[in-house]
């Protein structure tokens, strides 16, 4: 044997053998690398504006209301704008808002009466000739997609919205029947 070759076999069990290992384990190597657990941070401030659930979750009790008190109004301002026949104030303490928040609002969500009264709620009980509406605190009727505000600022934090609740005739005189008035608003709050 040269010496040639006995370097080689020596070079090749000391040198090359280990490398060859290496270059075979490293697709192990890289499995491990490839694989890892993603951890996430964060901190939830105080800074949140809130409305007690009692407020956002509610029945608004109308209570009997007699047939004779769906008789005011005039015949066309029922079939157009609604005559009111009762009303119930609601309100909305919002507290717990930061500083830079200078919107508060609640979008007000339900179903019509009709395409062409947006603003009337649609009653879902048994009497007829009624409906239901929101206004705010300055009589506006809020449609679907409105937002109830408050026409104040917020002070330390804090806002009260406003609006009324109303049961409107929305036919002629006399075409009112009896029954249960079942309404349902969704109420978003948010903030800007």
């Amino acid at each position: 044997m040269s010496v040639f070759t006995l370097f080689t076999r020596a070079a090749w069990r000391a040198v090359f053998m280990p490398l060859c290992m290496t270059v075979l384990v490293m697709p192990e190597m890289a499995d491990a690398a490839t694989t890892g657990t993603q951890t996430f941070k964060a901190a939830v401030t105080t800074g949140t504006c809130t409305v007690p659930g009692s407020q956002m979750t509610q029945t608004i009790d109308f209570g009997n209301i007699p047939r004779l008190k769906t008789l005011s109004g005039s015949d066309m301002d029922a079939e157009t704008e609604g005559v009111p026949v009762v009303s119930r104030n609601i309100y909305f303490n919002v507290t717990g808002c930061p500083d830079n928040i200078s919107l508060i609002g609640l979008e007000v969500g339900f179903t019509p009466w009709s395409v062409a009264h947006q603003g009337w709620i649609k009653n879902t009980g048994s009497a007829g000739g009624v409906a239901m509406a929101i206004t705010d605190s300055g009589g506006a009727v809020m449609n679907t997609g409105d937002v109830l505000a408050s026409g104040s600022p917020l002070q330390n934090g804090a806002v009260t919205i406003e609006g009324v609740v109303h049961v409107y005739r929305v036919v002629k005189k006399g075409l009112v029947t009896p029954g249960g008035i079942r309404g349902e608003v969704t109420l978003v709050l948010f903030s800007a």
